[in-house]
């Protein structure tokens, strides 16, 4: 190796929250769909296909994150749950009523959280040489979540978005 020139080293691991450290309902993450449609809607959704809906889910959250004011917005939960729901195969009409059902009342829907299976055990291999931090779009409650599930000193830092006031992807929160 060259005088003065040194390896990189990494010193510090960040990691998001909700369905990354632990799920945030009764079912995981690619699952949301179904679950908050059969508990939203009063139609029958028995003929669709859930898992092209979920695919197409995941890949319309990760194509619009590079807009954070859009994702914020009840016009990007319309447009997702729509979108998604068209893909599993209803119509344009019926994805817009049942998606609308889905807006209004996903928020009545009890949050179970629970922890990602291996977490605690990657938490503590990377403890081991790393500082961990959470950085999450949340709000306010992160800490207190994280002390429930039994993790929340692992971590050498927590950023929560509703109590430092800045949101990912913004700079400002790392």
């Amino acid at each position: 190796m060259t005088k003065g020139v040194g390896l990189l080293m990494k010193k510090a691991v960040f990691f998001d929250a909700g369905h990354t450290l632990f799920n945030v309902y009764e079912r995981p993450r690619f699952y949301l769909l179904q679950y908050f449609c059969e508990r939203c809607s009063s139609k029958d959704l028995s003929y669709l296909d859930w898992d092209q809906g979920a695919i197409h889910a995941e890949i319309h959250y990760q194509q619009s994150h590079s807009n954070p004011d859009y994702v914020d917005s009840e016009e990007f939960w319309l447009d997702h749950y729509m979108s998604s729901l068209e893909a599993a195969g209803m119509s344009s009409y019926s994805a817009y009523e049942v998606a609308k059902e889905v807006l209004e009342n996903r928020s009545k829907i009890k949050r179970t959280y629970w922890l990602i299976p291996e977490c605690i055990k990657t938490l503590q291999l990377l403890k081991r040489n790393y500082k961990l931090a959470v950085v999450s779009n949340w709000d306010g409650t992160l800490e207190e979540i994280l002390s429930y599930l039994g993790i929340k000193d692992m971590f050498d830092f927590i950023a929560d978005s509703g109590i430092i006031g800045f949101s990912k992807p913004k700079q400002s929160i790392f």
